[in-house]
């Protein structure tokens, strides 16, 4: 577990099955995952919102998973993230399957398998526009994959702009059923290869 403070605010990440093992730290992520979700621009459904406890938990199952908690000056929860590598070959299941039917072949080998795979990241209202989401990003991400990728809708206008800002680069479309979604990923580092003279 490390801790990062800076001014009023704590980044907590936590890693492996027992991440969310800590009194109260579950409540607190639901809380934040229903108020950043069950509103606009989301909109999901109580039920829906209702399920992340267990989502959350089989996400934690992920033998790399990776939990960063942001917390006020009081202890409280305003922001957190969840993380795990996509293993290969490619999933099935959840989201896996609309993923592998739309997007081109070359960009689920190079850009997604064996990438950190963003599961959730979701803010408080309040605290939107300080930095939260970006290091709560910044810190899920920070494994040794190589690069990162997530989905989110394009009406998430926030969230899309922090993206973006961030050199994140949109790399497909998939239908997402209630709505479509946009694939993110991190931008392909390359080595530079040097040559003496």
């Amino acid at each position: 577990m490390r801790e990062f403070t800076r001014s009023s605010l704590t980044i907590e990440v936590r890693n492996g099955p027992n991440a969310f093992d800590a009194p109260g730290l579950m409540d607190g992520v639901l809380a934040v995952y229903a108020t950043a979700f069950g509103s606009p621009p989301w909109n999901e459904s109580a039920d829906r919102v209702a399920g992340y406890r267990t989502r959350a938990a089989a996400g934690a199952t992920h033998e790399d998973f990776v939990l960063a908690v942001a917390r006020s000056a009081e202890g409280r929860v305003v922001g957190f993230s969840t993380a795990w590598t996509t293993p290969d070959p490619f999933p099935t299941g959840r989201m896996y399957d609309d993923l592998a039917a739309t997007l081109d072949p070359v960009v689920i080998r190079d850009r997604l398998v064996g990438r950190t795979e963003v599961e959730e990241l979701a803010v408080l209202a309040d605290v939107r526009g300080a930095g939260v989401g970006r290091r709560l990003l910044s810190e899920v991400t920070r494994g040794p994959t190589g690069g990162a990728w997530l989905v989110t809708a394009g009406f998430a206008e926030a969230a899309v702009r922090l993206y973006r800002s961030g050199g994140w680069e949109s790399v497909g479309d998939v239908d997402g059923g209630e709505y479509p979604l946009t694939v993110f990923a991190t931008p392909v580092r390359t080595a530079v290869a040097s040559t003496a003279n």
